[in-house]
């Protein structure tokens, strides 16, 4: 646990939660474990100054599961401008990945073309796999804004930044009629019926102009 280490916002919080735990040593041990893990093993700084989160026990990064994994530390990132400069870097990466591919919901840490399948959807050798979720889109926004208005910190809101949140804006107005203007599609081969969109990767019919974005999974 080296890095935690590194920030005494962190270990503030883990003590107050020690001292609202008394007599609960067990629940106390495991809210440290949980609180520590993401930051002391998942986290890799990148040369660009961004900042990899491996999400779970697959070497990609989600983009909807790294914000989830890293927004906790938003409470003691006020006080800690290295913690700042990590979360910062994740954001960072979140639009730069969206600008590659915002219909992607995962990515590797590098171009070499690893992937969770080889689906019959366009290809990217940064993505690992290219199911569209409207929610790996909401959360890298969520996450920027949060970073934001819990540090007043705003270097990460820049111009790729930008660029990925123009493409999520077209992504939203382009699927509110998925039928018509669309070319999103994604079938994978041998799997559950939940793991792949029926009519030739289209998606199940829907009706057009409701007001509302379409989701593929």
């Amino acid at each position: 646990m080296e890095r935690r280490q590194q920030y005494d916002s962190i270990e503030r919080i883990l003590q107050t939660v020690k001292e609202k735990l008394k007599g609960e040593e067990r629940l106390a041990g495991i809210f440290e474990n949980c609180y520590t893990n993401t930051l002391d093993r998942t986290i890799k700084r990148m040369p660009d100054g961004t900042a990899y989160v491996v999400t779970g026990d697959i070497p990609a990064m989600w983009l909807r599961d790294s914000a989830a994994q890293m927004r906790p530390y938003l409470i003691a990132a006020k006080e800690e401008p290295e913690l700042l400069n990590i979360l910062a870097g994740l954001s960072r990466r979140q639009f730069f990945y969206i600008g590659i591919d915002p219909y992607a919901n995962a990515f590797n840490e590098t171009d070499n073309g690893n992937c969770w399948s080889v689906d019959d959807t366009e290809r990217n050798r940064w993505v690992w796999e290219r199911k569209y979720e409207v929610d790996s889109l909401c959360y890298p926004l969520q996450f920027a804004y949060l970073l934001w208005k819990n540090t007043g910190f705003m270097e990460h809101l820049d111009g790729t930044f930008r660029e990925g949140a123009k493409k999520i804006v077209e992504v939203f107005k382009r699927e509110q009629n998925h039928e018509e203007t669309s070319e999103y599609r994604f079938t994978r081969k041998d799997t559950y019926y939940t793991d792949t969109l029926s009519r030739n990767g289209k998606g199940a019919l829907v009706k057009p102009k409701t007001g509302m974005t379409w989701s593929g999974f």
